[in-house]
């Protein structure tokens, strides 16, 4: 909730007269925001689910698996919200396609059907969310998203090999690169999922284009920076191992850390239902 909150003044401080450079800051804000807090909200209360279900012996499948260290559109995908993604590869992309390649038996189309399937697939997320123009926006940008990620890729094998493109897709810069090009524009799909038009035009027209570009560009870079230290110091973290296998997941590892969640979670109730304080001008 404080994240949510958090977007909310940095609309505001974006769409009010202030200095430039704090307009600056709160668009970078809005942009970052949000995606982090749907992950943690949306992450934190599938994994309750599951941790509630373990509980009765009942095992339920993941549905996040570090979305946001994904080098590409389609492998975010593969990691945000398994189960829709997962659920509409299966009866909507693999049939479709088939239906498509029975009916057009050409191989030199193949490439052409497989993209038009993956953005029918990834259009009807934007749907299943909701059949308002904002959503049909929202599904659109995935299934584009998704879709132009795919021509990339068989651009790419089709210029370097498949050899060289597997070589390319493994150097750490085209990695972090990849990273923060997949979270930049999943920030940016995603305020026509929590903005209204109105809102989405208030905020375009209180930067200038050029400095909506600097903004992007400083997600861009940020995105690739933090997350490619975030990766580097999980790896170092997970080399840290004993017989057992990595410290880091061990039973008393994954204890200590459930323990101080739930003693965080124990302070939090409590300081949030405490009373407001009074304030301190009303003594004089």
């Amino acid at each position: 909730m404080l994240l949510n909150y958090a977007r909310e003044d940095a609309f505001i401080q974006l769409t009010h007269p202030m200095p430039m450079s704090l307009k600056l800051c709160a668009a970078f804000r809005l942009i970052i925001i949000y995606p982090i807090f749907l992950y943690a909200n949306f992450s934190g209360y599938i994994d309750i689910v599951i941790a509630l279900a373990r509980l009765m012996r009942v095992r339920l499948p993941e549905n996040f698996d570090r979305p946001f260290s994904a080098s590409s559109f389609i492998d975010f995908w593969n990691r945000w919200h398994i189960t829709l993604s997962t659920w509409l590869k299966t009866y909507v992309y693999n049939p479709l396609l088939i239906a498509l390649m029975r009916r057009f038996t050409s191989p030199a189309i193949e490439p052409v059907l497989g993209v038009f399937s993956f953005f029918v697939t990834f259009f009807l997320v934007g749907l299943w969310h909701g059949r308002t123009s904002e959503f049909i926006t929202f599904g659109v940008l995935q299934g584009g998203g998704v879709a132009i990620n795919k021509i990339w890729q068989l651009s790419l094998a089709r210029a370097l090999s498949r050899k060289g493109y597997k070589a390319l897709a493994a150097n750490p810069v085209y990695i972090a690169a990849g990273r923060g090009l997949t979270f930049s524009w999943f920030a940016f799909t995603l305020f026509w999922f929590w903005a209204g038009w109105a809102q989405i035009k208030t905020a375009a027209s209180s930067l200038s284009p050029v400095q909506w570009l600097e903004v992007w560009a400083t997600v861009l870079l940020s995105a690739m920076v933090v997350l490619a230290i975030w990766e580097s110091l999980r790896a170092l973290l997970l080399s840290i191992s004993t017989s057992e296998g990595p410290v880091l997941t061990g039973r008393y590892a994954r204890t200590v850390y459930a323990s101080a969640l739930g003693f965080v979670a124990f302070v939090m109730v409590i300081l949030l239902n405490q009373p407001a304080p009074g304030l301190v001008y009303k003594a004089f």
